[in-house]
């Protein structure tokens, strides 16, 4: 979705110009589309459990807060970065990079007890906070009060600051479109 949200003001530019919609609209237009998505994989995951059956815990509820962290940190870090790529548009190429560098850096495909040595480098990666809040409920494994209160406080942040943003440069928005 931060890919995708390097790009959202520039293709939303027609829009911008011709209405008086809030710009920030275009940004949670994004969003709710990709949540619709989303929620339209998880139905296919519904359907297919009762043939696969894979353990399901009791933790797995927790999943769903930390979904609700993982889209208020994606509002503010959405708003940052299509704010960002709609003033210098050589940005959304970087963006682009940044996002396949964090994916690798991320434990998405791996898990962290692997990593032999850099696990101070982990620590540093926010994704990895969200993502051990999202996926460890569903697998049953227990995630620390510390890696919680992390997972707000950068959700909590990131919201503040696409909030100081978007309040400081949204009137030029439409000149830079």
């Amino acid at each position: 979705m931060l890919g995708e949200a390097s790009l959202t003001l520039v293709g939303a530019g027609n829009l911008i110009k011709s209405s008086q919609m809030p710009i920030v609209f275009h940004i949670l237009r994004m969003l709710h589309r990709n949540l619709i998505v989303f929620l339209h994989n998880a139905i296919v995951l519904i359907a297919i459990w009762p043939f696969v059956r894979w353990s399901l815990y009791p933790s797995a509820v927790l999943s769903v807060a930390g979904a609700v962290l993982l889209y208020l940190l994606l509002v503010g870090a959405s708003v940052i970065i299509a704010i960002i790529c709609v003033r210098y548009r050589d940005v959304p190429p970087l963006i682009q990079v940044l996002i396949q560098f964090l994916f690798f850096l991320t434990p998405i495909i791996w898990y962290p007890e692997q990593v032999k040595f850099g696990t101070e480098l982990l620590k540093l990666n926010p994704m990895t906070y969200i993502l051990m809040i999202v996926r460890d409920p569903i697998m049953g494994r227990p995630v620390e009060i510390q890696t919680w209160i992390i997972a707000i406080g950068l959700s909590a942040a990131s919201l503040i600051a696409g909030s100081l943003m978007y309040m400081r440069f949204r009137r030029g928005i439409a000149y830079w479109v």
